[in-house]
């Protein structure tokens, strides 16, 4: 099995930090270095980010868009918290 690693950037939780590199600045370098898959992670919240990880190979892991969904196994608080 191939090793599979994870590329998070300070966007994840759709948190905008003052300082850091995104998703999308890191991942692309990765994956020409380390030339295996990567998992990205943060900063992908519709199909154009799922795009752009997907044309080097990579997968995605898309979490905070979900949370609000009824499948979701989130409190109602923590929805309500998200939506305020």
């Amino acid at each position: 099995m191939r090793s599979r690693y994870g590329c998070k950037g300070y966007v994840e939780g759709g948190i905008i930090p003052a300082r850091g590199y995104g998703t999308f600045t890191v991942l692309p370098t990765m994956a020409e270095l380390l030339n295996i898959p990567i998992l990205a992670v943060g900063g992908i919240n519709d199909a154009r980010g799922v795009k752009v990880a997907t044309a080097l190979g990579n997968s995605v892991f898309i979490g905070t868009r979900f949370i609000l969904t009824k499948e979701s196994p989130a409190s109602n608080e923590t929805k309500a918290t998200i939506l305020s």
